[in-house]
């Protein structure tokens, strides 16, 4: 993982503990969007690797 982008999550996870914290405002991975519509069409998550279900 890039020094970067492991200071960055560090950062996030340490705003995430303070109070009135809103994670609406976080932005997501770029594989959540896959990762949420594979659950909604109800993929076995178990399977669920690398972006995308084994088949």
């Amino acid at each position: 993982m890039p020094t970067r982008e492991l200071l960055a999550m560090l950062w996030r996870l340490a705003l995430s503990q303070t109070p009135y914290h809103d994670p609406a405002d976080q932005p997501l991975p770029a594989w959540a969007d896959t990762w949420m519509r594979a659950y909604e069409n109800g993929v076995d998550m178990r399977t669920f690797v690398a972006g995308q279900p084994e088949r």
